[in-house]
């Protein structure tokens, strides 16, 4: 008798365990996970530099912890000074002055603010400039 090859379709062979292949979210977790370890292995030996350089012999500048090879910052005591444009306005305005060049001084006093702490001195030089103005130029000496 022979079976019919329809028959004995249903009976199963031996089980035969195939590899299963990786699949892409395998891969990606195994990726992840080596990522992770490399990082953590990074920031200790970047932490704990001092105790992990005593067993290695050779210097990596970037993580010294120590002052050795660290140029000092200079002491400064005194603070720059600071040069406010109404401090330059008012100089340029008595320089101008004393040049005889009594408008543009008054030209260059309307540039400092009402709220600056220049501005009572810069109204006085401002009234002397005028009153200066007012009078008017000095009279030519008269001849005999």
């Amino acid at each position: 008798m022979k079976a019919e090859p329809s028959a004995r379709s249903w009976v199963r062979g031996p089980s035969v365990k195939r590899p299963v292949p990786a699949t892409r979210r395998s891969r990606l977790a195994g990726m992840f996970l080596l990522v992770i370890v490399l990082a953590g292995a990074g920031g200790g030996v970047t932490t704990y530099w001092d105790h992990v350089q005593r067993y290695v012999r050779f210097d990596i500048p970037w993580l010294r912890t120590g002052t050795e090879g660290v140029a000092a910052a200079p002491n400064i005591t005194e603070p720059v000074p600071l040069v406010r444009p109404s401090d330059i306005a008012f100089a340029r305005a008595r320089q101008l002055q004393a040049d005889g060049r009594l408008r543009d001084a008054l030209r260059t006093l309307e540039s400092i603010p009402r709220t600056d702490v220049l501005w009572p001195q810069s109204e006085r030089l401002r009234a002397e400039i005028q009153q200066i103005l007012l009078k008017g130029p000095p009279a030519p000496p008269s001849q005999p």
